[in-house]
């Protein structure tokens, strides 16, 4: 009973590990949901659920990916999957990472600027964030895990009670106004959130192939259930209080931020310290596989970490907005690309180690 226990305790925690990987600044924000699912009540409903049951078989996939080649290293994995052709699979995801880095950076920046209304370049909160985010990954994979363990709760805690009050201060109907972003069918919004979660498992594998090394197929199923039940919970709950309150937040950079204030000032006032909570979360998981592709390059951890840290800043400078707006699709196509030949690698696997029965007995 206790292993049991603490089984579903390894399952949980490395659950809160996957939503925090997928829960950054555009999805605390609320500004990355408008963007993949408003529409009609139908589409909604659809995209939604269609994209907690992909976050559950993908996250299952991933883990067991990590426990049938048994390798720490994603980059390993890549090599395994694609072989000849994961040196460049694996030079173009690292870029991915580096994007996702850049972003997150930029993401603090801008949040920064927002609410303190701070006119200047000088990036005061993505520094001081850099340097947690290095500390947290020399502790390796264990530092993540007990990071996210504390911080994930806390920002779904700050997307629930800015909902819940919203929805309960509603004293309207929905907006008008949200028809006119609304007009997608249900094809255009299963099609949207396919690439959001392909785009999210693939900036998010690198953590979620390592984790399940370890696993066992019990764990994996509690991560994969729990992580992709919180995630669709959210996506319902945002969509849901967006779509009553719209005509409040229309046009809002981070419409979640703008719900929070409406509903209590003071939960308005601590919207900027959890969105760097959920900055941070992703800053560290985009971090960490960098740091493990880029490795063989550098002999010197410090002189590793100043080039990925100068390098980040630079493509920062590109903006937030513009990051999404036009890097983070092309990203999902890819990711839908290596959910493939990751299913497609489960779907052999029985079948070569039937090989390998057949042609040595002795393997029986």
């Amino acid at each position: 009973m206790r292993l049991e226990g603490k089984s579903v305790i390894v399952g949980i925690k490395t659950a809160l590990l996957f939503v925090g990987t997928i829960i950054g600044a555009g999805f605390a924000s609320g500004r990355e949901i408008l963007a993949f699912f408003a529409g009609s009540t139908l589409s909604m409903a659809l995209s939604v659920l269609a994209a907690g049951a992909l976050f559950y078989f993908t996250g299952l996939l991933f883990f067991n990916l990590g426990r049938r080649v048994k390798t720490g290293r994603m980059f390993e994995v890549t090599g395994v999957l694609l072989k000849k052709y994961g040196a460049a699979f694996n030079f173009f995801l690292a870029f991915c990472y580096l994007i996702l880095f850049a972003a997150m950076l930029a993401g603090a920046d801008a949040l920064f600027r927002e609410s303190l209304g701070y006119g200047g370049r000088f990036p005061f909160l993505s520094l001081p964030m850099l340097g947690a985010a290095i500390y947290v990954t020399r502790k390796g994979l264990k530092g993540l895990l007990n990071v996210n363990s504390v911080l994930v709760p806390i920002v779904v805690a700050f997307i629930i009670a800015a909902c819940a009050l919203s929805l309960s201060a509603l004293r309207g109907s929905a907006s008008d106004s949200w028809e006119l972003i609304s007009s997608k069918g249900v094809i255009h919004s299963l099609f949207n959130a396919t690439l959001y979660v392909a785009m999210n498992m693939l900036l998010s594998s690198p953590i979620i192939i390592s984790s399940g090394r370890e696993m066992t197929v019990r764990q994996a199923k509690v991560a994969s259930g729990t992580a992709a039940a919180i995630i669709t919970a959210l996506l319902a709950l945002m969509l849901t209080a967006m779509r009553l309150n719209y005509s409040e937040i229309q046009g809002m950079e981070m419409p979640m931020v703008a719900l929070a204030a409406k509903s209590m000032p003071l939960l308005g006032a601590l919207s900027a310290l959890v969105l760097s909570f959920a900055i941070f979360t992703t800053l560290i998981s985009s971090l960490y596989p960098l740091r493990e592709y880029m490795a063989g390059f550098f002999k010197n951890e410090v002189a590793l970490y100043a080039f990925l840290s100068v390098t980040a800043f630079l493509f920062s400078r590109m903006g937030f907005s513009y990051i999404i707006t036009y890097i983070y699709p092309i990203q999902g196509i890819i990711g839908v690309m290596f959910i493939a030949f990751v299913a497609c690698f489960e779907a052999q696997t029985p079948r070569l180690a039937l090989k390998r029965v057949k042609k040595n007995p002795a393997l029986q």
